[in-house]
Formats: structure tokens, C-alpha cells, sequence
């Protein structure tokens, strides 16, 4: 169990964009996507959805400086000193004191794409473009040119530069220019048309990671051979060198080689999350981001550290409390928990070898953990050690928790199951629900209520045993949360707030003002009930939904994935920065003030249902008339789908996104509107 803590200072470099507002940042969780990783000296950085963040310890504790950066879903870094470039969708930044203030590049960029990896050949820099080819600068970042003259595949993954020589992986193979990418030729004899993702070189050799394992090269790219003996994963994204020693990250840990690829060890003691984004070195120590934040190594990679102190970039799903402790899950870093209101948390996984959590339940010293793929974790010891449950679950997509007296209630892709022994063993309880994918569950007396995608609620009055559809009056299909006050039955979901007094007999549409259709989170306190929505968006009512109120005033502008009350705060977990908190009594107090609540229409960017199968609709807000251009990538990086690619005007519009022709997987979503640039994951199971 690894504990950390955030000393005041830090916690108030964190909250100072929040300073003046009604919600502030907690002290975490900490971790999150690190998509690139920079050394200088003393001096680490690492790149997140959520801007950079800068360490000079080692990793031990990291400060965000994002000053004068416009975008905060960053790519990629890299440093030509004293020059630190920072790289996103159709744009370059520039810092020359080590981050403490940016400025963004000149033009001359494709629009709307992403930049993959950065790579300089003498004072020429050249960027690589995941769908727009290679670019070129010669004064640095000032202006740039297309480069791509003899490249007839433009999804660029990585561009690397060795001596004269640039080479520019592709979805499709590897190109090589030796006149500082005036022309290029095909050079992957011997890799074939798979994916490069990453380079390295050490002496003469060339190295060259692939989705189908590690090859080598020792005539500069003429010729190339397979060095995958050792390798557990085909999937290398990332390369390190330190003196003779390189190090591969791969999708299943980190691997090292002595020999230059002939053979290469597990190198993965202590790294908890396996799937390896990024490597980068000092030339002592060892850095690892991967999609549930920062490792360290100071030994050759013989132990790993969870190094993540300062670094608040988390996606959390799922939030649960038990007294005075709450738990926080996320998708990609397991569960955190907190003993004091958020002002410090610790990672807790121990056992949990799924870090992808959808849902968490609490009761008493017992925490359940619904992940996505993994099925259920059991803790009996308030999450300090996990257990996986097999015996009887049927569901390995499990997304909603509930529970009433000794009956817990798991719901996900599958139907319902029910145990009995605080977790311990299931039984199916789908009668009624076939093929329902339920996301929400609540228990009101002796009636269970499941929320499903796509078929509305269904009810169960014998703990299970049979399920009705519960569906009159009800207009929305898509159900994503359920809550109830007293006899008073909630559900939240693409379509606004209904609610029930009769145990679903029937249903109506609540009144009041929503922006946001698309309502994920609902927990209630005493006589309140609170929504959840897209763009940092939270309403409440206080009387049963005649009347609901805005009361997002400083919260983060990204999506709230999960709320819950302690009595006297409303938590809400965040798409990437961590967990925010706000007192009740500012939101209740502020529901009689004249024109209380009402905020600025802002950009946000959702979906549902996500998990999906096929099609999920996708839905934005833009506050301005912009350009737009909303497209759907795979795990590589490829563009599968362009959705929008036009001018819009201010407002709230929804798209489809069919999927029926695509392999189950995880898949991205990325909205640029201007200067507002947001990518969120999709995941596609059938």
C-alpha cells in the first residue's frame, strides 16, 4: 500500500484556478494518462490529458505548469535545449524556462489532427502528424511546411532522427529521409506494412518497436530482423536508453535488453499497471508513464515505484463511502481512499489486477469493485487487498453495485446477479432482463430497480427471481443512474431526470431547465437530490424535481462522472482531475437567490451508452459559432469515422456513431471546436 501526501504548498499551487470559486480540487487521487515523459537534468516532465507537469525530485512530487498553454491534452515532449516542446492537436508550444511559461508555435500545422512525436535533426525540428504526414521547421516552430514528398502512408506514430538519417513510422511501415525529409523512401524490409510506434539506436543498431514485436537494424534501415525472444507482448510503444541497457514498454510491462534486442527480460517488479504509454530517463533514473500515472525506477529497472505525488490527472467512474471513509475508483489506476474529506488519499490495489473500474459499493469493512472486462473485486479489510470473484458471476462488465439488508445486487453486461454472503458468491438473476446491459440499480424497500441501456427500468418485487419492464410514461431508453428519496423513485439518463411514487408503475418527466440531457450521477442528501452532468455541469433540486438548479460555479469544465454526499460536502469525481468538493450548504443556501445558478453555456463532450454495441450517440456543446470536426480513432491511433467536420453555431447537438463494422475494443472520440480540443474513450464490446 503506497500512501501519499500533499504538503500546503503544493495543495495550494492545485487549487489556485478554483481559489475564487464555490468548488475546489481536493488533494487528489494522483496519477493519470502520461503520454510522454522529458528529461533535463534535474528536471522531469510529464505530459497528461491534463496539461504538463514538471518534477525535480525524482518523480516524488510534481507541480502542473501549464502557463500559457491553450490546450491541455498533450501528446507529446520533447527538449531541444534550452527549448521545450510541447505538442496536441494542430499545435506546438514553446517554453525556454523549463515550463514556467509557454507560447504557442507558429502556423502552418494541419487543423484538427494530433501530434504524435517530435524529432530534430540539427536545428531543423519535424513533428509527426497522426493523419496530416510530417511537417518541417526550420525556425524553430515558428512556421512549418508539409514534408511528405515520397510518403504514401501519412498516419504518422513517430518520428526519429539519427545522425542524417529521419525515419517516420506509419500505420503502414517505415519511411527513411536522408535530406531532412525533402523526399522519403520505404525502408521496412523485413518489419512488412505493421505499425511502428517507436525508435531507438544504440551504437550503430537500430531498434524499432512495432504492434508485432521488436526489430533490429544494423544497416541503418536497409534491412530489419525480429528481436522479440523474451518479449511476452507484440506491442511495443516505447523505448529508453541508458548506457548499454534498452528498455522496451509494452502493453504487458517493461522489458530490457544487454544484447541490442537478441534477448530481453521482464524488468516489471513493482509496476502495478502493466500497460506501458511512454518511457523516459535522466540517465539514472527510469521514468514509466502509463495510462494510470508516473513509475520510477533508480536501479536499472530491477524495482519500480508509484511515483505521483502533485500529479492530478485521473479519469475517476466511481465513488462510494462507508462512514468517514471514502473510495474513489478510476478507469486505468484501481481505487483510491480517503479517511479525511479528499485532503490526502492512497492508492489501494493489492490484489487488484484489473485497474478498470466502472462501479464501487461500500458496507461496513466490505468494498466491492465492478471493473470493466475483470468482473468483481472483494475487499474485507476497507480495500487495503483485493480478491477476484468468480464463483458464480456470470458478468465480466460489471457497472452498477446495490444493496439492501443482505442481498447486494451486481448489474452489467448480462443482466443482474445477486449474492447473498456480502460478495462472497453469486446467482444470476436475469429472468426477464435477456440480453439487457444495466448500468443503475437502486433498492427501495422490497422492490429492486434496474436501469438498462437501450430497454428503459425494469422492475423485481422477489429479490430478482423475475424482472417486468417498467417502462409508462417513461420516454428515455437509456437509463445511466436511479435514486430514490423516501418512496420517491429517480432515474437519470439520456433524456433528462423521471421519477416514480409507485415503484414504477409509472413515470414523469421531472420539470425544470436542463442543458444537459445526458445525466450520469445522482446521489441524494436528506431531501435533495443532485444530477451530474457533461461540462462540469451539476444540478439540484430540492423538492422532488419541480424545480432544478444550476450549482456548477467553478467546477473543472470537463465531464462529472460520479457525485456523492457525506452530509455536509458533495464530491465529485472528474474525466481527468481527480475528485472536486463543494459544501452543501453554498448549493441549498443558493437555490433562493435571485437568478442563482444560471452559468454560461461552455464546451463539454459525452457519450451513451458507452461501453456500446453498435452504435453510440455522441453528444457536444459549443458556446460560440466555430468549426468544428468530431472523429473516432482506434487504440492506434488510426481514424476509423468522421462524424462532423463543418461550421456550427452555438449549442447543443447530438451524432451517431454506428460501430457495427469494427472488432470490439477500446476506441477515442476527439471534439475540436476552435481552440477547445477534448478526446474521451468509447469502448465497442459485442
Amino acid at each position: 500500500m503506497r500512501t501519499q501526501f500533499l504538503c500546503p504548498a503544493i495543495l495550494l499551487v492545485l487549487m489556485c484556478p478554483l481559489a475564487s470559486a464555490q468548488w475546489a480540487h481536493t488533494g487528489g487521487p494522483e496519477g493519470g494518462d502520461i503520454t510522454s515523459v522529458a528529461c533535463n537534468g534535474p528536471m522531469t516532465f510529464a505530459a497528461t490529458f491534463n496539461g504538463v507537469f514538471r518534477s525535480t525530485n525524482s518523480g516524488m512530487l510534481w507541480i502542473p505548469v501549464n502557463t500559457g498553454l491553450t490546450s491541455l491534452s498533450l501528446t507529446c515532449l520533447r527538449f531541444n535545449a534550452p527549448t521545450l516542446f510541447a505538442a496536441t492537436a494542430a499545435k506546438v508550444f514553446l517554453s525556454t524556462d523549463n515550463g514556467e511559461h509557454w507560447k504557442v508555435g507558429g502556423a502552418g500545422l494541419p487543423l484538427y489532427y494530433y501530434i504524435r512525436s517530435m524529432a530534430f535533426v540539427g536545428t531543423d525540428l519535424f513533428a509527426g502528424v497522426d493523419v496530416g504526414g510530417v511537417y518541417h521547421s526550420t525556425d524553430n516552430g515558428a512556421s512549418w511546411a508539409a514534408a511528405n514528398n515520397g510518403l504514401s502512408d501519412t498516419t504518422i506514430t513517430c518520428v526519429a532522427a539519427f545522425g542524417p538519417s529521419l525515419f517516420a513510422g506509419t500505420y503502414g511501415g517505415l519511411y527513411r529521409s536522408t535530406n531532412s525529409g525533402a523526399t522519403w523512401t520505404l525502408a521496412n524490409a523485413g518489419i512488412g506494412s505493421g505499425s511502428v510506434s517507436a525508435m531507438a539506436a544504440v551504437g550503430t543498431t537500430l531498434l524499432a518497436g512495432t504492434t508485432s514485436g521488436a526489430f533490429l537494424s544494423t544497416d541503418n534501415g536497409n534491412n530489419w530482423v525480429g528481436a522479440n525472444a523474451g518479449l511476452s507482448s507484440p506491442f511495443v510503444t516505447s523505448f529508453a536508453i541508458v548506457g548499454p541497457n534498452v528498455f522496451a514498454g509494452t502493453t504487458d510491462g517493461i522489458f530490457l535488453t544487454t544484447n541490442g534486442g537478441s534477448m530481453w527480460s521482464p524488468v516489471s517488479g513493482g509496476l502495478a499497471l502493466s500497460q506501458v504509454v511512454s518511457l523516459g530517463t535522466d540517465g539514472a533514473t527510469l521514468y514509466a508513464g502509463t495510462y494510470g500515472g508516473m513509475y520510477v525506477s533508480t536501479n536499472l529497472g530491477a524495482s519500480w515505484n508509484w511515483a505521483n505525488g502533485g500529479l492530478v490527472a485521473v479519469n475517476i467512474t466511481s465513488l462510494a463511502r462507508d462512514g468517514s471513509t471514502m473510495f474513489a475508483g478510476s478507469d486505468g489506476s484501481g481505487v483510491y481512499r480517503t479517511t479525511n474529506k479528499g485532503a490526502s488519499w492512497e492508492q489501494i490495489i493489492a490484489g487488484l489486477t484489473n485497474p478498470r473500474v466502472a462501479t464501487l459499493f461500500a458496507t461496513g469493512s466490505t468494498v466491492l469493485a465492478g471493473t470493466y472486462y475483470g468482473g468483481i473485486y472483494r475487499s474485507t479489510d476497507q480495500g487495503s487487498s483485493w480478491n477476484k470473484i468468480t464463483a458464480g458471476l456470470t458478468q465480466t462488465v460489471v457497472t452498477a453495485l446495490a444493496g439492501g439488508g443482505p442481498n447486494i445486487f451486481a448489474g452489467g453486461y448480462g443482466g443482474v446477479s445477486l449474492s447473498t454472503d456480502g460478495g462472497a458468491s453469486w446467482t444470476n438473476k436475469s429472468n426477464g432482463l435477456p440480453g439487457a446491459e444495466v448500468h443503475a440499480l437502486a433498492v427501495n424497500g422490497s422492490t429492486i430497480l434496474a436501469g438498462t441501456f437501450g430497454a428503459g427500468v425494469f422492475v423485481s418485487t422477489d429479490n430478482g427471481a423475475t424482472w417486468d419492464t417498467a417502462n409508462v410514461g417513461m420516454t428515455m431508453t437509456y437509463v445511466y443512474s436511479l435514486a430514490s428519496i423516501g418512496s420517491t423513485v429517480f432515474a437519470a439518463g439520456a433524456g433528462g431526470v423521471f421519477l416514480t411514487t409507485n415503484s414504477g408503475v409509472s413515470w414523469n418527466l421531472t420539470a425544470g431547465s436542463m442543458s444537459y440531457p445526458y445525466l450520469r450521477s445522482m446521489p441524494t442528501s436528506g431531501n435533495s437530490v443532485f444530477v451530474g452532468a457533461g461540462g462540469g455541469t451539476v444540478y439540484v433540486s430540492t423538492d422532488k424535481g419541480t424545480q432544478w438548479k444550476d450549482v456548477s460555479q467553478g467546477a473543472p469544465p470537463i465531464e462529472i462522472d460520479a457525485l456523492i454526499s457525506d452530509g455536509t460536502d458533495l464530491f465529485g469525481g472528474t474525466g481527468n482531475v481527480g475528485v472536486v468538493r463543494r459544501p452543501l450548504s453554498e448549493m441549498v443556501t443558493s437555490l433562493d437567490e435571485p437568478g442563482g445558478g444560471t452559468v454560461p453555456a461552455r464546451y463539454s463532450l459525452t457519450s451513451y451508452p458507452n461501453p456500446f454495441n453498435p452504435n453510440s450517440n455522441i453528444r457536444y456543446l459549443i458556446s460560440e459559432f466555430r468549426h468544428v470536426r468530431l472523429a473516432v480513432y482506434d487504440l492506434l491511433g488510426r481514424e476509423v469515422a468522421v462524424l462532423v467536420n463543418e461550421k456550427k453555431a452555438a449549442g447543443v447537438y447530438e451524432v451517431k456513431f454506428d460501430g457495427s463494422n469494427l472488432a470490439s475494443g477500446v476506441y477515442f472520440y476527439r471534439l475540436q471546436a476552435g481552440d477547445f480540443v477534448q478526446t474521451k474513450r468509447l469502448v465497442l464490446l459485442k
